[in-house]
């Protein structure tokens, strides 16, 4: 019996010395936009801070909950977190109604 060399194994995504964690595979694609309610009754859950500079954070006990999760994964999910500047029922109606433009993004929060 022969015994070959084997090369590299080259997997999908431009992989060369790692292996893929999980299904998905590293790629150039658009991250995962979450809808975040900017105004919120209950603030301990989800806040949206607008800083003097024009940049956001976003806090909350659903925030470090999804970052998390995120990180419990153990691969890569690009995404980012979008204020969503309507009330909680018009969310709930959208989503109900199925709307779905670039300025809308949907979310649990």
């Amino acid at each position: 019996m022969k015994l070959w060399a084997v090369d590299s194994v080259y997997w999908p995504g431009k992989l060369v010395n790692a292996v893929p964690k999980g299904w998905t595979m590293p790629s150039e694609a658009k991250k995962l936009k979450i809808g975040v309610l900017a105004e919120t009754v209950f603030e301990m859950f989800v806040k949206v801070v607008e800083h003097s500079n024009g940049g956001k954070s976003y806090l909350g006990f659903c925030i470090e909950v999804f970052e998390k999760d995120v990180e419990v994964l153990g691969y890569d999910l690009p995404y980012k977190f979008e204020p969503f500047h309507l009330s909680y029922d018009d969310l709930v109606l959208c989503v109900g109604n199925k709307v779905t433009t670039n300025s809308i993004f949907w979310s649990i929060f």
